[in-house]
């Protein structure tokens, strides 16, 4: 196995930032947008989103969506054409990718096979991880080798997919298409070994400044490292927490400012138990 690709290592490989982009930019004009999309105003809302475009040469198929929908409302049949046939260019793997996108298929194909073998035993070991009386029964032992079959097929696919940026640059949907470029996400998603976001975060900086990820997933993505390991989340992007964080209100407003401060606008959030489970419930001004 290749030695794990260390950060400094993959700020020098990757691709240099693309020239001219201002994505925070963008996030924020798409949030002007947003609130005059909940106000009724969909011509003047679909005006700002096409000033926020102007800002950036690539919008990721999540925004273009927002944007076909309103220009359906906004009755503009010639923007409707536009969004949707960046869509559908986007939705598809350029021939010169295609070998990377095969090669994705198969990493998928490992994580969501050990998911779908190994979910059930997986699931016990958590439910019996502290009840001792347990550990040494044939179906605890069998569960917790499940487990670590789990963590690693994760730590190999990582591996695999962090050497296809060092070679080809973060594999966005212009690269592979929407669907393996969600597929990239789901295997970004699974590397909980990375509970510090010591190897991540440094790649998950350049692709959010490049407008290669959104900052929701950006967030949400750290922010579940950040509770696997039991520590304090950053931006409460992640649902499920470990347990309540005791946050005032001063506290509230200062992780939604950090959110601001990555392009993640518009949001509220509060803290909710459900059956003695806590969970982030975020609300937004615009969603579509």
């Amino acid at each position: 196995m290749r030695k794990a690709i260390t950060a400094l290592s993959f700020l020098l490989l990757l691709v240099v930032s693309l020239n001219g982009q201002d994505y925070k930019t963008f996030y924020y004009e798409v949030y002007l947008g947003d609130k005059l999309a909940h106000q009724g105003k969909h011509s003047e809302a679909l005006a700002q989103y096409e000033v926020a475009s102007e800002k950036v040469d690539f919008v990721t198929t999540t925004y273009l969506q927002k944007f076909y929908k309103m220009a359906k409302k906004a009755n503009n049949e010639t923007l409707k054409e536009k969004y949707n046939s960046q869509i559908e260019r986007q939705e598809k793997c350029p021939a010169a990718y295609a070998p990377i996108a095969a090669k994705l298929d198969s990493l998928l194909y490992e994580d969501q096979r050990v998911r779908t073998q190994k979910q059930r035993l997986v699931k016990y070991y958590w439910k019996n991880v502290d009840n001792e009386a347990v550990h040494n029964t044939p179906k605890f032992l069998k569960a917790n080798e499940a487990r670590m079959n789990w963590k690693r097929t994760d730590s190999l696919n990582i591996q695999i997919l962090l050497s296809m940026f060092e070679e080809h640059g973060y594999l966005r949907e212009d690269k592979v298409g929407k669907e393996k470029n969600n597929f990239v996400e789901v295997m970004l998603l699974h590397f909980d070994r990375d509970t510090n976001n010591v190897v991540l975060q440094p790649i998950l900086d350049k692709a959010l400044a490049d407008g290669q990820i959104s900052p929701h997933f950006y967030a949400t993505i750290l922010d579940r490292h950040l509770n696997s390991c039991e520590l304090p989340q950053k931006y409460f992007a992640w649902p499920q927490l470990r347990s309540d964080p005791g946050l005032s209100e001063e506290e509230i407003a200062e992780v939604v400012k950090l959110r601001e401060e990555i392009g993640m606008h518009g949001s509220r959030f509060k803290i909710s138990e459900t059956r003695g489970y806590w969970r982030v419930v975020n609300s937004w001004t615009y969603l579509d």
